[in-house]
Parts: structure tokens; C-alpha cells; sequence
């Protein structure tokens, strides 16, 4: 029987019915490199729950089209929340992204939402400092961050959606730079866009929700750029939103069943 990742993902998750079990049991006896990764993605696991208390999950993705909208799926973006939390508080010594057993390679919207996430959480929601350019410098930092990024950013005018600019830096996540434009509306709330360059072989393009209990962010993908939208508002609201930065970029609208 071929074993998969995803199986013996969901063999440490205990997701598989009793003789799958028993098959990849035969296989991690027979395979010791395999059985030390699943060694190693048992102990993660169980590190993330002594540190977060995972019993329920705190970032779930919104339902896209029937093939995606599994457990599994949900699991995973369940898991990268956490990896960004941890990140951010330095827990384990520098686990990184890339380290992450559960973060398959062709689930990149994931990985944008976690990076974006966790520069939300260090620099936009700063009170002092969200950004390194601030209202009176855009021109400049667009400029800057275009050729740091390297893509056409824009930093959009979102005063028609209440948000007003209050800075905008470049950041390093995943092992390129990225660029983290912040603005703040009612009640201060801070919402971040995310921006960043990739290399991907993707195999869908579009766009997709991810919803945590205090924020939600948009991930939008297409052949060459990524960018996402994160804060406190309501889906369609983060929608007009990243239409009018894609339309900034130079990206295709291609409209999913989100």
C-alpha cells in the first residue's frame, strides 16, 4: 500500500479507521525515517496543545469549493495559527514554518495567511510604530518597497472602506521579504495588507477566507504575487477590500464560491 504524508498526517491525528491504522503501523516498522517524522510531528503536536490548549480550533477556513471544505484541511490551518503564535513568542528556540511537518506544499494560501498573520500580530497592530513610512511618505515607500519586494506595490487609498493609512514597512517572512501596509478604522481597530512575490507551481488561483476568533484574513493568489487582507471585519467588506488591491496590482479578478 502506498503511504502518503497526508495519511500519516492524519494517522497522528488519529483520523484513520482501525486497518488503515494497522498499515501504517506495518509501514513506520519497516521505514525508520518515516516512523522518526512521525516521531517528531507526534511531539510538535503535543507542543502546540501544552502551549495553546488546542481543543477547539482557532483558525478555520471558510468553505471554497466541496473538495477542500474537509477536516482535515481545517486541522492544518488550525495548526499554522498556532505556528505563527509560536513564532511570535520565540517558543522552542526558532521552530520556523519551513519546519512544519503538517504544511503541504500545495496548500500555499495556507502559508500566506499564516506569514501574513504573523506580521500582523508583531508590527500592525503596534500603537507607536505600525510602520517604518507613515501618511505623509507613501510615494516613497511604495517606491521602496517595490523594489525591495519585488512587485508593483501600490498602497491603496482605502478611505472609502473608513481605514486610514498609518504606516506601511517591508518585512522578511518565509525566507523573502513582503511588504505590510497598515490601516486603522472604528473603534482602532488595525487592518493589515500583506504583500509578497513567489515562486509557486500553483495549481489554484483565486481567492479564500480564513476565519480565527478575533480577525479574518483573505488570501489572494495568482501566478506570480500573493497578497492577503487581515483584521476585523466581515467577508465582504475584506472582498472590496483586496478587489481594489488587486486592481492596484495589476491582478486578474477571478471571482470562487467562498
Amino acid at each position: 500500500m502506498n503511504i502518503s504524508d497526508d495519511m500519516l498526517v492524519a494517522y497522528v491525528d488519529g483520523e484513520l479507521p482501525q486497518d488503515a491504522r494497522k498499515q501504517v503501523e506495518a509501514y513506520l516498522a519497516a521505514n525508520p525515517d518515516a516512523k522518526q517524522r512521525v516521531d517528531e510531528w507526534q511531539q510538535n503536536d503535543a507542543a502546540l496543545r501544552d502551549a495553546f490548549d488546542l481543543g477547539e480550533e482557532v483558525f478555520e477556513a471558510a468553505p471554497l469549493e466541496a473538495q477542500n471544505d474537509n477536516q482535515r484541511w481545517r486541522q492544518l490551518t488550525r495548526y499554522a495559527l498556532a505556528a505563527c503564535l509560536l513564532l511570535a513568542i520565540g517558543f522552542g528556540g526558532g521552530l520556523s514554518l519551513s519546519q512544519l511537518p503538517f504544511m503541504p506544499k500545495d496548500k500555499f494560501q495556507l502559508q500566506v495567511a499564516a506569514w501574513a498573520n504573523e506580521a500582523h500580530e508583531i508590527f500592525a497592530i503596534d500603537e507607536n510604530r505600525p510602520g517604518e513610512f507613515g501618511l505623509d511618505s507613501t510615494e516613497q515607500a511604495a517606491s521602496w518597497l517595490r523594489k525591495r519586494v519585488g512587485v508593483n506595490v501600490a498602497i491603496p487609498d482605502l478611505s472609502a472602506n473608513d481605514l486610514t493609512f498609518v504606516g506601511a514597512r517591508l518585512v522578511g517572512q518565509g525566507g523573502a521579504p513582503a511588504a505590510l501596509m497598515t490601516y486603522e478604522g472604528a473603534n482602532a481597530i488595525r487592518v493589515s495588507v500583506y504583500v509578497q512575490a513567489h515562486q509557486q507551481e500553483l495549481d489554484e488561483l483565486g481567492y479564500w477566507f480564513f476565519h480565527g476568533e478575533d480577525k479574518t484574513t483573505c488570501v489572494w493568489l495568482n501566478q506570480k504575487v500573493a497578497f492577503s487582507i487581515t483584521g476585523d471585519l466581515p467577508d465582504d467588506e475584506l472582498k472590496r477590500i483586496a478587489v481594489k488591491m488587486a486592481d492596484g496590482l495589476g491582478m486578474s479578478y477571478r471571482g470562487r464560491n467562498v
